[in-house]
């Protein structure tokens, strides 16, 4: 069986599923970046700001 790579309606099956298959790995795999860019939590202790450590170097 030989694929019909002069079909006009190949090519718009093969972009189609193309297109879908790229939708659904892109729902599906977590994405990195919002890992990445997480904001960390305040820190409270009886609803005030905590105080922060003095960074040694």
């Amino acid at each position: 069986m030989k694929f019909p790579i002069d079909d006009w309606q190949f090519w718009i099956a093969t972009g189609a599923f193309i297109a879908s298959a790229w939708w659904v790995t892109r729902s599906l795999v977590p994405r990195l970046r919002r890992r990445r860019l997480a904001k960390r939590a305040t820190l409270t202790i009886e609803g005030r700001p905590a105080r922060r450590a003095r960074r040694r170097r």
